[in-house]
């Protein structure tokens, strides 16, 4: 309710009808903790420990925002203002979540997943992983089928809740959606293998 509260706030009506003490003092604790800024974080920390690809990672979050474009007509809760999809869901949530699930990757030595046409070269921890999605057509049509999965498998959260009328705090949600996860880091890492494997052609 807080994240709705402060979008609310924050128009030009509303903005002449509130205090400063009102302000500071109420919307910043409603908004840091607001269950979908916990979930965007923690989402896309998910997210980073699964594909382990900053790069790819932008283009999904980017990708994802523009989805809540696409079907605001048909999901009342991606109504989101400008700044909402850009500022406090690209630059700020999931942000400080891909940077979190880098750092996750990182410290427990975990590969990470290079998405661009580099060479592959033995490191201290072994070969590196990679994507390749310019070595060629096929190639390229591999990684975006990832990029495709990924985002019909997000969607889909969204458009169950609605039309079975999940709220959002049911933990059935939480539940699909940590199951999702346990499968999908796996999966993924096996279908880099599999590109690995096979030449690009």
């Amino acid at each position: 309710m807080g994240w709705r509260l402060f979008t609310l706030l924050l128009s030009p009506f509303f903005f002449s009808r509130i205090t400063g003490e009102i302000l500071w003092s109420r919307l910043p604790s409603e908004t840091l903790f607001d269950e979908f800024v916990v979930a965007h974080v923690l989402g896309w920390w998910g997210k980073a420990v699964m594909i382990r690809n900053q790069a790819l990672l932008w283009v999904l979050s980017i990708g994802f925002e523009l989805m809540e474009l696409t079907f605001r007509h048909m999901l009342p809760n991606f109504n989101e203002c400008w700044w909402d999809s850009i500022i406090l869901d690209i630059l700020i949530c999931n942000w400080f979540g891909i940077w979190a699930g880098m750092h996750t990757v990182r410290y427990f030595d975990g590969k990470t997943y290079e998405w661009v046409g580099l060479s592959r070269q033995p490191s201290i921890m072994g070969k590196k992983d990679q994507w390749q999605p310019f070595m060629g057509p096929l190639r390229f049509i591999q990684v975006l089928f990832l990029c495709v999965v990924f985002m019909m498998v997000e969607l889909n959260t969204f458009f169950l809740k609605f039309c079975l009328w999940i709220p959002p705090r049911n933990p059935l949600v939480v539940y699909r959606l940590i199951l999702w996860w346990l499968i999908a880091i796996p999966t993924i890492r096996e279908y880099n293998s599999y590109l690995q494997d096979s030449k690009p052609v």
